[in-house]
């Protein structure tokens, strides 16, 4: 097998990755396109399943190139690496992984590799209504809760990212699953008034400084609707029905901390700071599950999902993302969606590989097998 070559792709992706060939010397034969055809699946086929190139992908890719990529992906999603490496992918994703004093942090990347080995929709990450242990089998959730919302319900995303008023939980869910940061668009998300929110973060340049500074109610005005949905949640990822979002009155307790380990709402009347009841991409929704229905079904939803595997799978680099238009992982989720209604991992995945934009750019890298 050729040793690693580093190689840049020119135009949608402006920095490179480094890539297996997989092609035995005989390929050196082969005409140009289908030698990049075999280097390109050669080093994708080692980060999807584990494995160079068999005779019959290799002989596939030598005989058609480029036209063999969605029936080699395809079978890809069968394989039983297929699904273990999208466990590290959910696993790597949320930065959860092992066993503490707390739970089981595997449990995201279990539901991810439950969710690609029975080729269920990529969105049952967020809308499962049931947890995977590492035997693969069902059991319940741990974090109590009288619903389930994937892997948004389990100790594991909830206690990493815990803190002062379940603004790191918020943050989390909205940009790992919509690749998106606050503020957004009033239209995308209409914000909550001033007179709704505690002091900290109804001020407009005011004299009350948080956090990034001093204009504090332009993104936490957004973070209110979002964190409003983990405040039953304790910094464990334990379910407290009785949590009330009212900041600790205690003076020896820092600000955005409530009682029994829960965390502090942003929202002023108490009857409110208590209800999971809250807003989301400006729909209404009663808990967290209902949240991340909302979620699944934002146009952002599938062109996030095809980034972060762009990312994982091709192993580009933060500068190389910078410079890679959003409408090409508009483009892949159109893709996916072609391929099936509720795209899988298969189908993001194959929907990456055949897109013509992607291959083309490591064509012109002029790298060499």
């Amino acid at each position: 097998m050729k040793s690693l070559t580093r190689i840049v792709f020119k135009g949608l992706l402006l920095a490179g990755f480094c890539f297996g060939a997989g092609a035995p010397g005989t390929a050196l034969a082969q005409s140009a396109e289908n030698l990049k055809a075999l280097s390109y699946m050669g080093y994708l086929s080692t980060r999807i399943v584990g494995r160079p190139l068999n005779s019959s992908e290799i002989s596939a890719l030598k005989s058609s190139g480029s036209a063999a990529f969605g029936q080699i992906a395809s079978a890809w999603s069968r394989e039983p690496n297929f699904a273990e490496n999208m466990q590290i992918y959910v696993e790597t994703l949320l930065g959860t992984s092992g066993v503490s004093g707390i739970g089981d942090f595997g449990l995201p990347g279990y539901l991810a590799k439950e969710i690609a080995a029975k080729g269920k929709p990529y969105s049952e990450l967020l809308t499962a209504n049931y947890c995977v242990n590492g035997s693969g089998q069902t059991i319940p959730c741990d974090t109590q809760a009288p619903f389930n919302a994937g892997v948004l319900t389990t100790k594991a995303f909830l206690s990493t990212y815990g803190g002062a008023y379940n603004i790191s939980r918020a943050a989390k869910m909205m940009d790992r699953f919509l690749c998106s940061d606050y503020p957004f668009s009033e239209a995308e998300e209409p914000r909550l008034t001033e007179q709704e929110l505690i002091a900290q973060f109804s001020t407009r340049n005011g004299t009350i400084t948080f956090g990034n500074g001093n204009d504090c109610y332009t993104c936490h005005s957004q973070f209110g609707w979002h964190s409003q949905f983990f405040v039953k949640f304790d910094g464990n990822g334990v379910y407290k029905a009785a949590a009330t979002g009212l900041q600790n009155p205690s003076t020896s307790v820092t600000d955005g901390f409530s009682t029994d380990n829960t965390y502090t709402s942003h929202l002023k009347d108490p009857n409110r700071a208590k209800s999971e009841n809250s807003r989301i991409l400006g729909k209404p929704a009663k808990n967290l599950a209902e949240a991340a229905v909302i979620l699944t079904q934002s146009p952002k939803f599938l062109s996030c999902a095809a980034k972060n595997m762009s990312k994982h799978f091709l192993r580009l680099s933060g500068n190389t993302l910078n410079g890679i238009h959003p409408a090409l992982y508009e483009q892949i989720a159109t893709q996916a969606k072609a391929l099936s209604p509720e795209p899988g991992f298969g189908d993001l995945l194959q929907a990456i590989i055949t897109n013509p934009h992607v291959f083309n750019s490591f064509k012109k890298s002029g790298a060499t097998p």
